[in-house]
């Protein structure tokens, strides 16, 4: 189901929907209308006749049928979920015109004849996004290197054409942590592509062992090496030099690493994730963390049982511009925590659920402040009256936050308090 439906919903129900705002509903478009009357008839029961509250623990679609699983019910309400259940079985999931339960190829589904031949397409997952990432003074300090050898020699015109100068460059700070989370994200694909010296005819085999050396071998069948970078194609490209080895005919986004929008590492991971292409918003953060998209619920649970990769920790400390020991107070984990991950590559339950309820706090007000990420940043911290005078954030850790932090998102709008 699309977010805005599930926002909707879970802002007119949210006593009975509270739990499955964590997950999603598992359910197609066309059955939104089923679903919201049926939780207004559930709650009527309950506020007028004396039936007990109840709370849904799923919502999904089983076989083209809606399984609208709850903890307890009296007989009127049972008889209600078993009328919702009926209804939607005549009823296309895709678009809510009349249809019937049929079975194509092994798979049951409620659809309708014009949605038979497209139906329970896989939800697309969040936008591909190919980046090139240089190698000098992007990932390797050869600046600091070329000043320390041409001090140490001053009449070394040419440092670098030294054989061995490639391959003992330092990292520049941050950047193999950077470019392990942008290859942990989904949809975004990793290229490094940098310019050979023509002085130093070792290079291509230098930087080729650097990359093994501080990134794994994985990353060297990524390796380009060329003076011409206009003749790749990808959507950006993070870059020292605008200009100069074709960067300037690239075909895609250059992100200039060291400018004033781009500073250092943190910063370049912010700005691929922000990347918009011809999309009104950058893909969704929870999205990238588990990729699938954000109406996948029936993806996204089992994604989050298994685990979340490590280096979510690093992204969530640059998204919100804050050290990750905070981001580890903000999912109530500790940095003996953060130092077992790091071994195992994964966040384990119950923590990789905070830190989709952290990404999930952080997509709806990305949307909420039009894609400003200063704004975005600052109402995360900003104290509200309506939570009790706390910050969003430090709001988060409540019982059924999530419920009540989407009802102040709705309410505020296009505001900024």
């Amino acid at each position: 189901m699309k977010e805005e439906y599930e926002d909707f919903l879970f802002a007119r129900h949210p006593r009975i929907l509270s739990r499955v705002a964590a997950y999603g509903i598992g359910v197609g478009d066309g059955w939104f209308n089923i679903i919201d009357l049926l939780c207004k008839s559930l709650q009527e029961e309950t506020d007028h006749r004396g039936a007990p509250q109840i709370v849904a623990l799923q919502i999904k679609q089983k076989f083209g049928g809606l399984r609208f699983y709850v903890d307890h019910h009296s007989p009127e309400q049972g008889a209600l979920l078993q009328h919702a259940e009926l209804l939607a079985e005549r009823t296309c999931e895709l678009c809510g015109a009349p249809g019937q339960r049929v079975s194509l190829d092994g798979w049951i589904v409620a659809t309708c004849t014009r949605h038979r031949n497209s139906f329970r397409e896989p939800p697309p997952g969040p936008r591909p996004i190919r980046v090139f990432v240089d190698m000098d003074d992007v990932l390797t300090d050869f600046r600091s290197a070329f000043e320390a050898a041409r001090a140490a020699e001053p009449a070394s015109l040419w440092p670098q054409a030294t054989p061995g100068f490639f391959s003992a460059l330092k990292p520049i700070p941050d950047a193999v942590t950077g470019l392990h989370v942008l290859d942990a994200m989904g949809g975004v694909e990793v290229q490094i592509l940098t310019a050979p010296s023509p002085r130093n005819p070792h290079s291509y085999t230098e930087k080729r062992l650097w990359i093994e050396r501080h990134l794994g071998y994985g990353f060297v069948k990524r390796l380009h090496i060329s003076p011409r970078k206009d003749l790749f194609k990808g959507d950006l490209l993070i870059d020292d030099n605008e200009k100069g080895k074709g960067q300037e005919d690239f075909e895609g986004s250059l992100i200039k690493f060291g400018s004033d929008f781009c500073r250092d590492w943190p910063e370049a991971v912010v700005r691929v994730l922000m990347y918009r292409g011809d999309d009104p918003w950058p893909a969704p953060i929870r999205a990238r963390l588990t990729n699938h998209a954000v109406g996948d619920s029936l993806g996204i649970r089992p994604r989050i049982e298994a685990g979340l990769t490590c280096y979510a920790l690093d992204l969530m400390s640059w998204l919100l511009n804050v050290p990750k020991p905070e981001v580890l107070n903000l999912i109530s984990a500790n940095p003996e925590d953060s130092i077992t991950w790091e071994k195992e590559g994964v966040i384990p339950q119950p923590w990789a659920r905070r830190v989709y309820d952290l990404a999930r706090l952080f997509d709806r007000t990305l949307i909420m402040m039009k894609a400003d990420l200063g704004k975005t940043r600052r109402w995360l911290y900003t104290p509200l009256p309506v939570l009790g005078g706390k910050t969003p954030l430090a709001y988060l850790s409540e019982e059924d936050a999530g419920t009540e932090l989407d009802k102040v998102i709705n309410k505020i709008g296009e505001g900024f308090p």
